[in-house]
């Protein structure tokens, strides 16, 4: 008998991926996918992810949302004269 260890694979299924970034499914992910262009390589039916594109990806868009902006202390108030 061969004493040989699994194949890790750089690619994440769309459960695996939907796990990895902790969305509550797996049909809320694809829609995603489709609706924000979520990178993937498909074959047939199904994706596949790496996870260094979905790092990056998530990277991108929290980037998006959180646009720089001045702090709340000295937004609006005026310089003292």
């Amino acid at each position: 008998m061969s004493n040989s260890q699994p194949i890790e694979s750089p690619y994440l299924t769309a459960d695996e991926a939907a796990n990895y970034l902790r969305f509550s499914s797996r049909h809320y992910f694809l829609i995603c996918v489709k609706r924000d262009g979520i990178p993937c390589l498909q074959r047939g039916r199904r994706k596949f992810f790496m996870k260094r594109e979905l790092d990056q990806f998530m990277a991108v868009a929290r980037d998006a949302t959180n646009p720089t902006r001045p702090s709340k202390r000295t937004r609006g108030r005026k310089r003292a004269a």
